[in-house]
């Protein structure tokens, strides 16, 4: 704007004659408008009006309604700068009828674009039998390649997990493109919903939380003021399995003990795994005489016998235990952790002195 109306200015200087065959170029601000306080002001306002708005809509379109309603939005903001400069002209503040008429012209144009893209975009997915999924981000595409390696590439499991058709999976895994979900807002917040459940918070190979919703548990339990214990375990024997028998065996035990703690614990533990083959439990409304107990039963589970094809002995675990309770502990995640894992170190260091 201010380029141009130096330029303008310029034109009107330096050729009078210009500026009689071209009545607009009168209409437009020149150097004497520019220290006119009103005018500055409304600009002003304008500015810091539109802005905000427009990063606004821009944030919530891109987040939430996608391209289309960003696009929808923004057409509208020349009927602002149209109302603007209707105050403006009222108040004779400066002649821009020109100006303005031009702007509302423009706002017509932009809004019709935007509408028969729009109309374009929905013939286009309607011949073709498919769900309005044509737009996309970056964001999108990385999860979707977050699930899949999570799902070790296994489209059908990996849809299943994110609530989404597996056909739009094999797009992105066919490096056809993005796959995007702006089906509706409602569905795409579902899908949202799965990827942070189902993946986001899930260690791949044992299906246990993972530090993230571990973390997120002890938070949420420490902020509602409930009783919890937390329960550090480092499994034993653990390597001599993995240099004997190879990785494989060492993740069958792994998987094999995961689903052994999470059948015999209640269901409101959360049992995560925070290392190779170190595990966090936290207990909800346990005290310390019942974390004991509870010591016994996960080194009970932890025991027992594991059968590995191939192999005629049945392998065997063992594990080193802490505990910490909350507000006796600590009173926040990283202090009962801490205080968990060093207990856990000392028996560990005992039980190899035995």
């Amino acid at each position: 704007f201010l380029v141009v109306s130096l330029g303008i200015a310029g034109l009107k200087l330096a050729d009078p004659q210009l500026s009689q065959a071209l009545p607009l170029l009168n209409g437009l601000p020149d150097m004497s408008d520019f220290g006119h306080k009103p005018t500055f002001f409304i600009a002003l306002v304008l500015g810091a009006t539109i802005m905000p708005v427009a990063m606004y809509f821009f944030f919530y379109a891109t987040k939430t309604a996608k391209t289309e309603t960003f696009m929808a939005v923004s057409s509208t903001l020349p009927f602002i700068t149209y109302a603007v400069e209707g105050a403006v002209a009222y108040f004779g503040w400066l002649d821009i009828s020109g100006v303005t008429m031009t702007d509302l012209a423009a706002g017509v144009v932009i809004v019709f674009g935007a509408f028969l893209l729009e109309y374009m975009r929905h013939r286009k997915v309607k011949s073709m039998h498919i769900n309005p999924v044509e737009e996309h981000t970056k964001d999108d595409y990385d999860m979707v390649q977050t699930a899949l390696r999570f799902c070790k590439n296994n489209l059908t499991l990996a849809a299943t997990r994110l609530g989404v058709d597996v056909h739009e999976l094999e797009r992105v895994y066919e490096g056809e493109g993005y796959v995007s979900f702006d089906v509706s807002a409602k569905e795409y917040r579902s899908i949202l919903r799965n990827y942070h459940r189902n993946i986001a918070t899930v260690d791949p190979l044992t299906g246990l939380s993972n530090r993230d919703a571990l973390t997120s548990a002890v938070e949420g339990a420490l902020k509602d003021k409930q009783a919890f214990a937390i329960v550090y375990a480092d499994l034993n024997k653990f390597k001599p399995i993995n240099d004997t028998y190879g990785h494989e065996a060492g993740d069958h035990v792994l998987v094999t003990v995961a689903a052994r703690l999470k059948e015999g614990l209640p269901e409101s533990a959360v049992v995560a795994r925070v290392g190779g083959d170190e595990l966090v439990m936290m207990l909800r409304d346990v005290n310390r005489k019942q974390a004991e107990k509870y010591k016994a039963f996960i080194i009970s589970i932890i025991e027992e016998d594991i059968e590995l094809e191939g192999v005629k002995e049945p392998l065997s675990v063992g594990a080193s235990l802490g505990v910490s309770i909350a507000y006796e502990d600590g009173s926040n995640y990283d202090t009962l952790i801490k205080k968990a894992d060093e207990e856990m170190f000392e028996n560990k260091k005992h039980e190899s002195e035995r």
